[in-house]
């Protein structure tokens, strides 16, 4: 009995050590479509293969509870890389990371560029939120 409860107790603990992760759209479409459903905005993640800090940004934010709590309450999140994906159109990925945040319709709103860490980007999320009415009346 007592190795059954070092057991059960082994597989909870290895279960908390799981890192956290995004809940990723399949591709920017089928985003687009969940956006309508869901009522949600996009957040579009571009980055590439060759890129360090895009690799940085996806370890050690995107498994972030609080990101990824605060990302999936509003938004539908879509990664692309620059090398693998088509880039949709009205966007650009020639400084990388780059971060889009657009509207159900594929409009965006508010961009940029480069490596956050959770905290930061965290605070960013929340002015994005205070500001969005504001945001895309300005696009």
């Amino acid at each position: 009995m007592v190795i059954i409860k070092k057991i059960v107790l082994l597989v909870l603990l290895s279960l908390t050590l799981v890192a956290a992760e995004v809940k990723w759209a399949e591709d920017y479409e089928s985003a687009l479509v969940e956006a309508k459903k869901q009522n949600k905005d996009l957040y579009i993640f571009i980055s590439s293969t060759y890129c360090p800090w895009c690799a940085k940004f996806e370890r050690e934010v995107l498994t972030n509870a609080k990101v990824i709590k605060a990302l999936e309450k509003d938004y539908i999140v879509v990664g692309l890389n620059k090398e693998m994906d088509d880039i949709p159109a009205g966007y650009t990925a020639k400084v990388i990371p780059r971060h889009y945040f657009a509207q159900a319709n594929g409009k965006s709103y508010y961009t940029f560029a480069g490596y956050y860490d959770a905290n930061d980007f965290l605070d960013t999320l929340q002015e994005i939120q205070e500001e969005r009415v504001d945001l895309i009346k300005g696009n």
